[in-house]
C-alpha cells in the first residue's frame, strides 16, 4: 500500500521563487500519484510543532518542503515526540537557500526529490543531540551539522543580510568574508574519548553530513549512517592562515590545513569561560558557556536515491 504523506511546507524558504516552486510541487505530486495532506508553516518553530503533533496523531511519513532549517525543525520535533522514531520516514523537497542536507544525497532539484519520494526507498540515519548548558538544560537535535565560533558568526551575519536581501544565496559567502574581520578565537576546553584538550579555538564544525553553508565542506568525510560525528576544529589562526583555509573550504581539502584538528566522536563536552555563539543546521542557539553533543545512532528513516 502506498504511504500517505503529511507534507510540511515552508513556502517562505527560497522566498523569491517559493510560490512558483509550490505550484510545480503540486503538479509533480499529482503526476507521481503521491497522496498527501499539506500543512503550511508560518513562523519559526512551526515545523517543529507540526512534526510533534503529526507523528503523535499517527503519521509515519513526513514530506518536508523547505531548507536545512525546516528539516532540522522537523527532525527535532520527531525526536521529541515520544514515538518510536525508527518507524518515522522523512523525505525532503529542497526549497531553501543552502540545501546542504539534500546536497549530500545528490537531491538538488525538486523534480528529482519527488521522483525519489515516490520510490520511498529509505535508510536509517543518525541524528546529533546537543544539550546546551542553559539554566534549565536545553536539548536540540540536528540532522546535518552543529557549529560554533567562526561558523556561527557567519550565520549571525548571514541572517542580517538575509533580512535585507531575502533569499539571496550569495549572502553566506559575503558573510564568510565579513566574519574574517569581526571574529576572534576564544579559549575552549574539549572533553571527548580519546580527545581532551584546552586551546584557543577559532571555529568548530561537527558534521553528520558533509556540507554546510550552501556547499562548503568543513567535514568532507562525514557519513550520516556510520554512527559517528566528524569534528573539524581550528585553533588560533593568523590572517595568512585564514586566507589559506578559504579556498580549501570550497574544494573539500580543508582537512589538509595545518591548523585543523580532525576527530570522530560519539560524545563530546565543550566548555568556555566566554559565551559561545553556536548554530544548529543554520539556526542560531542561545549563548552558553558549554554544551554536550551525542550521536543517536540509526535514529530515523530518510528517503534517498
Amino acid at each position: 500500500m502506498k504511504p500517505h504523506w503529511a507534507l510540511i511546507a515552508n513556502c517562505g524558504a527560497g522566498r523569491k521563487t517559493s510560490q512558483k516552486k509550490w505550484a510545480r510541487v503540486q503538479q509533480l505530486l499529482q503526476q507521481y500519484a503521491i497522496e498527501y495532506t499539506p500543512f503550511y508553516t508560518h513562523q519559526v518553530g512551526h515545523a517543529r510543532q507540526y512534526a510533534i503533533d503529526l507523528v503523535r496523531q499517527g503519521y509515519r511519513y513526513l514530506l518536508v518542503m523547505g531548507g536545512d532549517g525546516t528539516i532540522s525543525e522537523v527532525v527535532d520535533g520527531v525526536m521529541k515526540s515520544g514515538v518510536d522514531t525508527t518507524q518515522v520516514t522523512l523525505a525532503l523537497l529542497p526549497a531553501g537557500t543552502g540545501n546542504d542536507w539534500a546536497r549530500y544525497w545528490g537531491i538538488k532539484k525538486i523534480e528529482r526529490a519527488i521522483e525519489v519520494a515516490a520510490q520511498a526507498k529509505s535508510v536509517l540515519v543518525d541524528v546529533g543531540k546537543v544539550t546546551l548548558d542553559t539554566p534549565q538544560p536545553t536539548v536540540r537535535y540536528f540532522i546535518n551539522a552543529f557549529g560554533f565560533g567562526f561558523d556561527a558568526r557567519v550565520i549571525q551575519l548571514t541572517n542580517k543580510l538575509q533580512r535585507k536581501f531575502k533569499g539571496s544565496a550569495w549572502t553566506y559567502t559575503a558573510s564568510l568574508f565579513a566574519a574574517l574581520i569581526k571574529h576572534r578565537s576564544q579559549p575552549l576546553t574539549v572533553l571527548a574519548e580519546p580527545w581532551t584538550e584546552s586551546f584557543n579555538c577559532y571555529t568548530v564544525s561537527m558534521g553528520n553530513g558533509a556540507f554546510t553553508g550552501g556547499g562548503i565542506r568543513q567535514t568532507p568525510l562525514a557519513v550520516p549512517t556510520d554512527g559517528w560525528l566528524d569534528v573539524m576544529a581550528m585553533g588560533e589562526l593568523s590572517f595568512l592562515k585564514i586566507l589559506k583555509a578559504i579556498p580549501l573550504l570550497f574544494t573539500g581539502r580543508l582537512l589538509q590545513h595545518p591548523s585543523v584538528r580532525n576527530k570522530r566522536v560519539t560524545h563530546i563536552k565543550v566548555h568556555s569561560n566566554k559565551e559561545i555563539v553556536s548554530e544548529i543546521d543554520g539556526i542560531l542557539q542561545p549563548l552558553v558557556h558549554g554544551f554536550t553533543v551525542d550521536v543517536v545512532v540509526q535514529a530515523l528513516r530518510f528517503v534517498c536515491p
